[in-house]
């Protein structure tokens, strides 16, 4: 039996965390994650880094090592440094957190994310640290000028190494731009 997107939605529903941001990002970074709880704070850490306006979505895909445990907390601090570390730099304000009840894959994961997005662009950034998030600039360039409406990001031992510009324009206005984005 094949299972369609609505059969994933509806055999196993997501619940969100964190209340939606009130204004409009230009970005929505969705970060799918499972069994990342060695370098999960460091992404969302080096993501807000990024000094562009967004949204970081994160799709816990039913982790098991406490990764789950370590976003829930991140979700509960309603403000201030997260994890009640006073000494942490991660604001909670521009993160939501969905949790899976069981692991679906990656793909469920973006999916997830992806209807969550309310950003002009999406980016995925992987949990494990391979891509950095300060490449987002190259990959959201061509789109800004016009020159592409996807762009896909490669990523090599924690950088990027080359991309490539697709600007097909598309069929309906309806779908979102994936600027570094796996086909799933």
């Amino acid at each position: 039996m094949t299972r369609t997107d609505s059969d994933l939605r509806t055999a196993s529903p997501l619940r969100v965390v964190t209340p939606a941001p009130s204004k409009h990002p230009k970005a929505s970074v969705v970060i799918p994650v499972f069994n990342e709880r060695a370098t999960v704070e460091e992404i969302l850490q080096k993501v807000q880094e990024v000094e562009i306006e967004k949204e970081i979505i994160v799709v816990d895909d039913g982790s098991t090592d406490g990764t789950r445990e370590i976003l829930a907390a991140i979700a509960a601090a309603q403000s201030g440094p997260a994890m009640g570390d006073p000494h942490s730099d991660l604001r909670t304000d521009d993160i939501r957190i969905f949790f899976q009840e069981r692991n679906q894959g990656k793909g469920a994961a973006l999916r997830r994310g992806f209807q969550e997005a309310r950003g002009d662009i999406v980016i995925v950034q992987d949990a494990d640290l391979e891509y950095d998030p300060n490449d987002y600039f190259v990959l959201i360039d061509p789109i800004e000028r016009g020159l592409a409406d996807v762009v896909y990001g490669r990523g090599f031992w924690g950088g990027l190494i080359g991309f490539s510009i697709f600007g097909i324009p598309l069929a309906t206005g309806s779908l979102p731009r994936f600027p570094t984005c796996s086909p799933t």
